[in-house]
This record gives structure tokens, sequence and C-alpha cells, in this order.
């Protein structure tokens, strides 16, 4: 089993609708510090999108993504 990743804060927008989800997402990865995990929940399909390309053109990846009961779960750490 692999090891739980410990999360240091949880962005939900989930009832948000780009470009405000997009918008919130952005900012809230510019304000966390370096080596800050941030788990991201959403239902939007288009915020999913962005999320892989918001990764590529700052300095973050994505840890682990899954879904639940039609919530996708992106964690994502900052470095």
């Amino acid at each position: 089993m692999a090891p739980k990743i410990q999360v240091d804060k949880i962005l939900n927008v989930s009832g948000l609708i780009p470009p405000q989800s997009n918008f919130l997402i952005s900012k809230t990865l510019e304000e966390v510090q370096q080596g800050a995990v941030l788990e991201i929940i959403s239902r939007e399909k288009k915020t999913l999108q962005f999320i892989p390309r918001l990764c590529r053109d700052c300095s973050c990846r994505i840890l682990a993504s899954r879904e639940v009961n039609g919530l996708i779960y992106y964690t994502v750490i900052k470095f």
C-alpha cells in the first residue's frame, strides 16, 4: 500500500465553474509555500483539464488524482 500523503491545504472548488475555479486554484498555488501539498476538489471537466496544464506551466507537480462520487481530487505539491 502506498504511503498516505500529508495534505497541508484543501481547496474545494466543486461549486464553482471556470474561470472562477481556475482563478482561485492559481491564486492559492501562488500563496502556498514551497513544499506545500494542496488537495484540489472539483467536479467541472474544464477545471480538471486546467490543473495539469497549470502544473506544467508553474512550479508544481501532481502527486495523485482520484475520483470519488463524481468529485475529482488532485493532490499537488509546489516546489
